[in-house]
């Protein structure tokens, strides 16, 4: 499974980054690297033995670009992978909007 998407906040890149920062973890991804200089920042999570990897990066500008990017090491999505997922997206973009 991939996904890509790209999005826009009105949160500034680095309050994006933080944001992000301290959502991750609750979703029960590892951050894995973090980029502090470009606002990026690698996390996975291991389910049923399939490896989710989900980048995010906060871009400045007028608005702030969200760029995201998930993969998994399997060749197709479990309910449980897509719903992880799922759960990550929408506790960032809860956050993000709050």
């Amino acid at each position: 499974m991939s996904y890509n998407n790209q999005s826009t906040t009105t949160k500034s890149a680095t309050d994006s980054y933080q944001i992000a920062l301290k959502t991750i973890p609750t979703q029960g991804f590892k951050i894995v690297r973090t980029r502090d200089f470009a606002n990026l920042i690698q996390a996975s999570k291991e389910i049923d033995g399939v490896t989710i990897t989900f980048n995010v990066s906060f871009v400045m500008g007028k608005e702030t670009k969200v760029h995201v990017a998930c993969l998994t090491s399997g060749d197709s999505a479990s309910d449980a992978e897509k719903a992880a997922v799922d759960g990550l997206l929408e506790a960032l973009i809860q956050a993000l909007v709050e």
